[in-house]
């Protein structure tokens, strides 16, 4: 019987929280104006993050505005986070801080002054998932570069930006689910479901750790930083030298390794399509904001949005100066 290869183009067919504002009037029995809460299940991983804190704030927070919830990573990277009320806008997850081991060799990272982001458009339940990763981090890299090129947007514009910015990663890394409401499995857990696309996260994690080993980085600096794939990608693709094709050939390495001590195999067909590059993408789901931006839309193609008015880039300040 044949060897057992996992490949992007085989598989397949295509593609505390002082927040809630609670209003009481005395005698009228008027609270929870905003609506039900939510309780956020997260996981940080690069490997499990542990040890990291935890904010979450609407993507239009100002710098000095107090984070909607807070709380810390456990061992395996899980964090819970309950909000009193359901924030009406795109939610920015931020660690910083913690450690993860590297899945490729298991050396202790740390992360102490370094920060890593996911951003989910829209909370609609009551109980969330929120994954924070390097592939969210990528998105939410491109989402800042696509709503810079505005100098107003709505709580929709931007809850579309991120739902674009981190459907575009996905696509271009050839995965079929949503990179940040969906749970990265922990890859040394034999009692992970190995057919999910929990564990496709992992072994995109665990790609990426082969990779950044092989260039002699960590898993870490192929999201952030000068080089990587999240300032690569702010253009809305990994470039044609990138490194990036090579992943499905990395995930193959880390399956057959010692580091493989989950037992993980390569996901059925299904959970993968081929990568779609982002021009070739259907923008029309998207709601482009009706309003044109200062400069072209990079990797949009420029009818699927206003002429620019050719007045510059505006910039949306740093999370809380990170």
């Amino acid at each position: 019987m044949g060897k057992k290869v996992f490949s992007f183009l085989k598989l397949a067919p295509l593609v505390s929280a002082a927040t809630a504002l609670i209003i009481s009037l005395s005698g009228c029995g008027v609270s929870g104006l905003f609506g039900s809460g939510v309780t956020v299940n997260g996981r940080a991983s690069l490997g499990p993050v542990e040890g990291a804190l935890v904010e979450l704030r609407c993507a239009d927070a100002a710098e000095d505005e107090a984070p909607l919830g807070t709380g810390e990573t456990d061992e395996s990277g899980n964090f819970k986070i309950k909000l009193d009320s359901k924030p009406d806008c795109a939610v920015v997850a931020t660690i910083t801080g913690g450690s993860y081991k590297e899945e490729a060799t298991g050396a202790t990272v740390s992360l102490e002054g370094k920060v890593l982001h996911g951003i989910v458009p829209k909370f609609d339940s009551d109980e969330e998932s929120f994954a924070i990763t390097a592939l969210t981090e990528i998105a939410y890299q491109r989402f800042e570069e696509l709503a810079s090129h505005y100098d107003d947007l709505s709580e929709e514009d931007l809850a579309n930006f991120a739902e674009l910015a981190n459907d575009e990663v996905g696509a271009s890394a050839g995965v079929n689910f949503k990179i940040a409401q969906t749970l990265p499995a922990d890859p040394k857990n034999p009692e992970s479901d190995k057919d999910s696309f929990a564990n496709l996260y992992a072994l995109v994690n665990a790609g990426l750790s082969v990779l950044a080993t092989s260039l002699g980085k960590y898993s870490y600096d192929m999201a952030v930083g000068v080089g990587s794939f999240g300032a690569d990608f702010t253009n809305g693709s990994f470039g044609s030298g990138s490194s990036w094709s090579t992943l499905d050939d990395k995930i193959n390495t880390w399956l057959g390794s010692s580091a493989n001590s989950g037992g993980f195999v390569p996901p059925s067909t299904g959970l993968m399509a081929p990568p779609t590059l982002v021009p070739d993408m259907d923008f029309t789901q998207y709601e482009l904001p009706d309003t044109a931006p200062h400069t072209a839309l990079p990797g949009i193609p420029s009818n699927q949005y206003s002429t620019p008015t050719g007045a510059g880039v505006a910039s949306i300040p740093p999370m809380n100066g990170v």
